[in-house]
């Protein structure tokens, strides 16, 4: 190597320059493997899971800890909705797509409490995750998603309803097979407390294959 070479790599200024070029190197692989997802179990039983996880976009914050009154979030679970898409043809030959409730009465009344209490102990980098499993079925289904509180919103997205445990990806993918699996979408009732812009695309930073809304808490007139 030249004189010239060894006094350039050696010269304090070039020194500086390889610093400075390996912790953006190390930052931008940090940044592509991701930010390890912390698991706080709040409630997980036979009947469903409640857990606590992080964010793992470190941009996104919620409005944690937050206090819902358990009556306030069972009227809000009630409000969710699934609704079922047909084809054209398919349509015709069996009828509109079905409108269902997320949860049975049964189901929110076992969930909003744990959900309730994940809210009062979540921190504004964590959001709340949950499944509830049905063993009563012959194959084992479950529906899952996970929701937040930011900006006086309630964001809840909804990743599976009723699915095959054994194929719970696509639970939410339309197929054209005489067992097609059906394709859903979430929705709220009453429609002026979701805040959610249809005309924009889908801005949850959360897995929701089959939807997501927010919800105005202060529209729902609880009696």
């Amino acid at each position: 190597m030249s004189a010239f070479g060894l006094s350039t790599l050696h010269s304090p200024n070039s020194f500086s320059r390889c610093i400075v070029i390996m912790w953006g190197l190390l930052g931008s692989l940090s940044g592509c493997l991701g930010v390890p997802q912390v698991e706080t179990p709040i409630h997980q039983s036979p009947q469903g899971q409640v857990i606590l996880k992080t964010f793992t976009d470190t941009s996104v914050k919620a409005s944690h800890p937050t206090v819902i009154d358990l009556e306030l979030l069972q009227e809000t679970f009630r409000g969710l909705r699934v609704l079922e898409h047909k084809e054209l043809l398919a349509a015709l030959v069996s009828g509109e797509g079905q409108e269902l409730a997320v949860f049975t009465e049964q189901e929110l009344q076992f969930l909003a409490p744990f959900i309730m209490d994940a809210l009062t102990q979540a921190t504004p980098e964590e959001f709340v995750w949950f499944q509830l499993t049905n063993q009563k079925q012959p194959r084992p289904s479950s529906t899952s998603g996970a929701m937040y509180f930011s900006n006086n919103l309630l964001r809840l997205g909804l990743n599976e309803f009723h699915a095959d445990r054994r194929h719970a990806k696509l639970s939410s993918t339309p197929s054209f097979s005489p067992t097609r699996l059906r394709n859903w979408s979430l929705g709220f009732f009453p429609a002026d407390a979701n805040r959610q812009d249809r005309s924009a695309p889908d801005t949850f930073p959360l897995q929701a294959q089959i939807g997501s809304v927010a919800i105005a808490l202060h529209a729902l007139h609880i009696q």
